[in-house]
């Protein structure tokens, strides 16, 4: 993937995150406010858990269609600890894109949490983020052999100086007329030229 493949080049670094003894309302209001499809949920810094739409969205079938106010509602009877799902998974900034990649797969979540050497968080990435960067790396592949396929096809400077030579021949050769000699230099320039 080029120079953009470990997960810290390509993480979301500034990341929203709630605290786990948090009110479940808030989760809610967070997913309703900001554009977002994970939240990192945290005890301090150390991750616990992520939220992602889904989870908000299997909310909607609890809420009160009418009375209560849904904040109320939730924060009386689901907590965010409630809404966690096993042990957080998470990534190092310097693993491979395709370990994330793959550690998402295994555990079929499009977002992980990246943590530093002490267990803290510091980012996420998600699989929007990965794809991105796939799409960039073949951009520059493809880019990369665009100016490697021009650059093979320029010609060196000796061949161009053999071209330049065909043509001064040829130009004295068709203001010249028949001239024998002139004639016989023009096939050895076009000869040299396509040697080169």
């Amino acid at each position: 993937m080029g120079e953009r493949d470990r997960v810290g080049q390509v993480m979301i670094e500034a990341v929203l995150s709630i605290g786990v003894d948090e009110p479940a309302s808030e989760a809610l209001r967070y997913f309703r406010d900001y554009p977002i499809h994970h939240l990192p949920v945290v005890r301090g810094a150390k991750p616990v858990g992520m939220l992602s739409t889904a989870d908000m969205m299997k909310l909607e079938h609890f809420l009160p269609q009418h009375g209560t106010t849904e904040s109320r509602y939730l924060d009386q009877h689901i907590t965010i600890a409630s809404l966690l799902r096993g042990i957080p998974i998470t990534v190092q900034a310097q693993q491979s894109l395709r370990e994330a990649a793959a550690t998402m797969a295994r555990h079929a979540v499009h977002g992980l949490l990246v943590v530093d050497a002490h267990e803290n968080l510091i980012g996420i990435i998600t699989t929007t983020d990965i794809m991105h960067a796939a799409l960039e790396a073949q951009s520059d592949v493809v880019a990369t052999g665009v100016a490697a396929a021009a650059a093979a096809a320029a010609p060196s400077p000796e061949r161009l100086q053999a071209l330049e030579e065909v043509f001064r021949v040829a130009e004295r050769y068709v203001a010249a007329g028949q001239d024998e000699q002139l004639h016989a230099r023009l096939v050895t320039s076009i000869d040299r030229a396509r040697e080169l």
